[in-house]
Formats: C-alpha cells, structure tokens, sequence
C-alpha cells in the first residue's frame, strides 16, 4: 500500500462521518467485517454512502490495508488508545491513522 491509498481512505471515512453516517454502525460490527476481511467491500452498503476505493482495489492495497487492520484490531483497545466507544468509522478512522503514523506504506 502507498501513503495515497491510506490518506484516501481518511478522506473517504471523514466525509461519512460528516455527514452522520457513524452512528450506523457499532465497533463491534466494524471489527466482525474486518475479521471476516470484507470492512472494505461491505463498507458503503452500511453506511448508505459512495466509497471510491478505485485506485486502492487497483493496485491490491485494499487487501493490504484489511490485513494492517486486522492485525492491529486484534491487539488495540479503543477506547483505552483512541477514546473511541461507539462509532465503527471512527474506529476504522483512528485504525487508518494508526497505519500512517506507523508508517506501513512503500514509497
């Protein structure tokens, strides 16, 4: 996965969030779909909003970045290193930004 693919992806969950859309989904139902490894495809359904993960799918990042993810969601507490309680976007959100300042993307 590239820097792009993830600051997309930040883009894409801002927008929902802003527009109400976390309150759709739980933490608990966000990680059952990242467990299952399908959080990206399933992701705009639930939320009722147009996900462009185009370049993402393009390139195989949207595989990467649903590993990253499962392999972080098993080992974080959210609300203990994200004070996230409720919101599945905001936790996929602070996952996303956790990647970044980890800096798991090739140049």
């Amino acid at each position: 996965m590239k820097l792009n693919d993830l600051t997309l992806l930040v883009l894409e969950l801002n927008s929902a969030i802003d527009k109400g859309r976390n309150e759709k989904i739980s933490i608990s139902e966000t990680l059952t779909h990242i467990e299952a490894g399908d959080i990206l495809a399933w992701l705009p359904s639930a939320v009722d909003a147009d996900f462009d993960l185009s370049l993402q799918r393009s390139r195989g990042s949207d595989r990467e970045i649903v590993e990253a993810f499962r392999r972080l969601a098993n080992v974080v507490d959210f609300e203990r290193k994200f004070g996230i309680k409720y919101g599945g976007l905001c936790a996929l959100l602070a996952l996303t930004n956790e990647l970044i300042q980890q800096q798991v993307w090739k140049e």
